[in-house]
């Protein structure tokens, strides 16, 4: 990788913070959450919302944890705690995108 890419690869990870520091503003453990789960949900900028990418990205995961259950033998609290997870997490992220339209409706 050249220099100029690797520039380039800082310029835009540091475009996604302040992206993401947008939509949930703050240094604790919930802004950090809320972050995560935008990213988790595979969406793009402040104020846009795609259930298609949110649950393309959550039906990918659970595809893959039923692989790997049947794969690895696992239990079925493994299926229940992922399926939890990504509920948890698009439930975080639609409400995220909620209050951020909200905040700059008011602003």
């Amino acid at each position: 990788m050249s220099a100029g890419e690797r520039e380039s690869r800082r310029e835009r990870v540091a475009a996604r913070k302040r992206q993401l520091e947008q939509i949930a503003p703050g240094d604790g453990l919930g802004p950090f959450m809320d972050r995560g789960a935008w990213n988790m949900m595979g969406q793009r900028d402040p104020g846009t919302w795609s259930w298609g990418r949110a649950l393309g990205t959550s039906l990918a995961a659970i595809v893959l944890a039923v692989v790997l259950f049947i794969l690895l033998d696992l239990n079925a609290g493994f299926l229940i705690g992922m399926v939890a997870l990504y509920a948890f997490n698009l439930y975080r992220a639609r409400h995220l995108h909620v209050r951020y339209l909200r905040r700059n409706a008011l602003e």
